[in-house]
């Protein structure tokens, strides 16, 4: 059976300038407030004007991702998979009902079907994107690795 690791994730940013206080690898912030804020309401509020600051700043999202048989082999499937900015759109409708938990799950719903999960971690202050769904993204690239016996001799 195979499996895929996620190698590596670059973060696109819309303006002239570096983005600063964005994590790679999908964590979008790690703040105090996430441990601070007892009301849902208030985490809600809060993770859906950091997800604006995040929408404005990246414009796109882009994945390598490697598949290998076993976890010390090389990768003999590669993908370049852009992940839409937009699939965090449906925060701002989620109710506060979401935010309510310890560890509030958020569903990033796109026409009627959940992509993708946005947690909230309050033990080590943070939030990730997760189970995004490659049905959601697009696969810009499908390569595989070449054996020595099949490249080119100069």
């Amino acid at each position: 059976m195979s499996r895929h690791d996620a190698a590596s994730f670059i973060e696109i940013n819309r303006g002239k300038e570096p983005v600063k206080n964005l994590a790679p690898y999908l964590q979008a912030d790690r703040s105090a407030w996430i441990q601070d804020i007892r009301k849902a309401s208030q985490r809600r509020f809060e993770t859906i004007k950091l997800f604006r600051v995040y929408r404005q700043a990246v414009s796109h999202i882009i994945m390598l991702r490697a598949f290998r048989d076993k976890q010390e082999a090389p990768p003999y499937l590669y993908q370049l998979v852009e992940v839409p900015v937009s699939i965090f759109n449906s925060i701002e409708d989620a109710p506060v009902e979401a935010f309510a938990s310890d560890g509030p799950r958020v569903p990033c719903m796109v026409d009627g079907k959940q992509v993708a999960t946005v947690a909230l971690d309050r033990s080590d202050a943070k939030i990730t994107a997760s189970g995004i769904r490659l049905s959601a993204c697009i696969v810009h690239a499908e390569w595989q690795k070449q054996e020595e016996s099949q490249r080119p001799r100069k």
